[in-house]
């Protein structure tokens, strides 16, 4: 599957939308090993690496049950290739009165996705935001390859059918399970 996206030679750099991912992953029934998922994109017969590896990630300033659980994924991430980029997620209340909370990372993806643009030849996208989709077109004038990574396979498709088109290569994750799955401990 991969390897059919790859050429030779190439330089990668991989965006990871990590409540984007966290979520499909969650609705597939599986838990992503980001060690396996680094070297799944590093190809010895092709000569292809990553460069940079991004995992973009929005946490509460205060301890959450959910931060104490996210916590020590990012830490392994930071110390084990990943460049970690974290914002401080806001909560606010909808019109109906609900509490919800900002997790939108687009932006800092995008603007880093230009940053280093001019070091890769491919770039890796693991979201499902249609808001992306004008940046994609615009690094494909700028002669970049991108490959979004996501699923139509959630209950709700969590890939917008414009980001999809756009891209040069979709990769449904669901494809990848047996190649990314964390095995779980007895």
């Amino acid at each position: 599957m991969i390897k059919s996206i790859l050429q030779p030679d190439e330089r990668i750099a991989l965006f990871i939308d990590g409540f984007s991912v966290y979520s499909i992953a969650k609705s597939l029934v599986f838990d992503i090993d980001f060690g396996k998922l680094l070297k799944l994109f590093t190809d010895e017969e092709f000569n292809t690496r990553v460069l940079r590896a991004n995992y973009f990630v929005s946490m509460y300033d205060t301890s959450t049950t959910e931060e104490n659980i996210l916590k020590p994924m990012v830490d392994w991430l930071a110390f084990n290739g990943y460049r970690v980029v974290s914002k401080t997620r806001r909560d606010f209340l909808d019109k109906q009165g609900n509490k919800r909370s900002k997790t939108n990372v687009n932006v800092e993806m995008v603007v880093d996705m230009f940053d280093q643009s001019e070091f890769v030849d491919h770039i890796v996208i693991f979201s499902g935001d249609g808001d992306l989709r004008y940046a994609i077109e615009s690094l494909q004038r700028r002669g970049k390859r991108i490959t979004v990574v996501s699923s139509k396979q959630t209950e709700t498709a969590a890939v917008s059918d414009d980001l999809r088109k756009q891209a040069d290569n979709f990769i449904e994750i669901a494809d990848l399970k047996s190649q990314i799955e964390r095995k779980r401990k007895q």
